[in-house]
């Protein structure tokens, strides 16, 4: 899962040798609906990751908190339900 933010430089690029075997969802990990969707009946392993914090990467600091720690909590409270 990833919202491909323009901010971050975002792209599939890198996914291109495994875009076979993966499913891919482009999408927010703050939103809630959608992490409750992807997760249901999974029992594969996650991997946390979130906004790089380097300014230079992602300027805004406010939105680096956001997506690191409120949408890495969301998919925990999603995952445990």
């Amino acid at each position: 899962m990833d919202s491909l933010d323009p901010h971050l430089h975002a792209s599939t690029a890198n996914l291109r040798s495994v875009w076979e075997k993966i499913r891919f969802v482009r999408g927010d990990l703050r939103d809630e609906t959608l992490l409750a969707e992807i997760v249901q009946g999974q029992t594969d392993y996650l991997q946390l990751r979130g906004a790089n914090l380097a300014p230079t990467i992602h300027p805004i600091p406010a939105a680096r908190h956001d997506i690191n720690c409120l949408g890495n909590l969301k998919l925990l409270e999603a995952v445990a339900c």
